[in-house]
């Protein structure tokens, strides 16, 4: 089949010790419907069209393999079919989209100006999430160590705070099963005849409010337990939370998703808010967006888009609450602390006759 053919890449680097810090890349492919990951070589790399050409000398790697043919550039209006693996993610994704574009633009990894190809495709979201995080158990050891006798069972590493799993679940058990479902220790799930697919795919054929049977292994001992799923909470869930707060030209707002696509946030910020979970509902990163003209913040222009963890020592939950903290403050100075240890003060009374504002659908 077609499908025979489509590997995953994981992509690791690893120091190589030497003192101009040059990087080993470390790489392994997996075949799909096979957990197996195989060790790979890189021949070549091409980093202006992001794309590299791999050698593997495992045979049992190649064995069914069939290459795919390239096709020839498609015309506008022309139906495509895209497939690999978004996000990292553990199954084959297959979208189909209309050629909308054709143009040259410059890649994100490299400078060169290449020929790039644009289709509309739908993005499905709202489906219910386990609210947690988990460790694939493909060692030997590992598994030993959490006395898992078979080849199934994923680690629990994380259980999110505001998930309906944070009463149900605990850190270091072990997911033998969903719903009678075996779960491999490469958290796949059979998936029709001789397929795998990861196990999210079994929580995304659910609805909110569904409740669900877990096979669990807590410390050697084997239980079911049951849980509701819920929708995931992230740092910006309500998209009317687009608000801002402005005191002595300094311009705060949460980080929402369009600040992201406009590149208004450094790559950890966007890490922090795509792929962790806030720690309570309401939960946001307040960033200090801009920095206005004003003789009160000289020499605080370069902090842009840095976000603001503290206010006086007290860790900021949200816009509103740095809101509050401003308006009950009554030291001589506005002290905000932001990350990578930066740090900016501003006289109290001085900046509370500049306008400040918060739209009123916070409070």
């Amino acid at each position: 089949m077609f499908f025979d053919s489509i590997v995953k890449v994981f992509c690791s680097y690893l120091s190589s010790g030497r003192q101009d810090s040059n990087l080993v890349l470390n790489v392994k492919v997996q075949r799909w419907g096979d957990d197996t990951k195989y060790v790979a070589k890189v021949l070549t790399r091409a980093l202006d069209c992001d794309l590299a050409l791999l050698s593997v000398e495992n045979k049992q790697f190649w064995k069914g393999a069939k290459p795919i043919p390239l096709g020839q550039l498609p015309h506008l209006q022309d139906e495509i079919t895209v497939v690999g693996y978004p996000i990292s993610g553990h199954s084959i994704s297959v979208t189909k989209g209309i050629v909308s574009r054709i143009e040259v633009k410059s890649y994100g990894q490299g400078a060169s100006n290449l020929l790039c190809i644009q289709i509309d495709a739908a993005i499905n979201h709202g489906f219910p999430c386990l609210g947690i995080q988990l460790q694939e158990l493909e060692n030997q050891a590992l598994r030993a160590y959490f006395q898992v006798q078979s080849n199934e069972g994923v680690l629990v590493r994380r259980v999110e705070p505001t998930s309906s799993a944070k009463n149900v679940l605990k850190q270091g058990d072990l997911i033998v099963s969903f719903d009678e479902v075996p779960v491999s220790f490469a958290g796949t799930v059979p998936f029709r005849s001789n397929e795998l697919v990861g196990l999210d795919h079994l929580v995304s054929q659910r609805f909110v409010g569904d409740k669900v049977t877990l096979g669990i292994i807590r410390a050697g001992d084997f239980m079911k337990v049951e849980m509701i799923l819920n929708t995931q909470v992230s740092y910006y869930d309500d998209e009317h939370w687009s608000s801002y707060l402005v005191i002595g030209g300094l311009m705060f707002t949460p980080l929402s998703e369009s600040l992201i696509q406009e590149g208004q946030c450094s790559l950890g910020l966007e890490a922090k808010a795509r792929y962790t979970l806030p720690s309570f509902k309401g939960e946001q990163i307040v960033i200090l967006f801009k920095v206005l003209p004003n003789e009160l913040n000289v020499g605080y222009e370069r902090l842009n888009t840095l976000q603001v963890l503290k206010f006086h020592g007290t860790r900021i939950r949200n816009i509103r609450h740095l809101t509050h903290l401003i308006d009950h403050c009554e030291d001589k100075f506005l002290v905000f602390e932001f990350e990578n240890n930066f740090i900016a003060v501003l006289e109290r009374e001085a900046a509370m006759d500049t306008q400040y504002e918060i739209s009123d659908d916070l409070l």
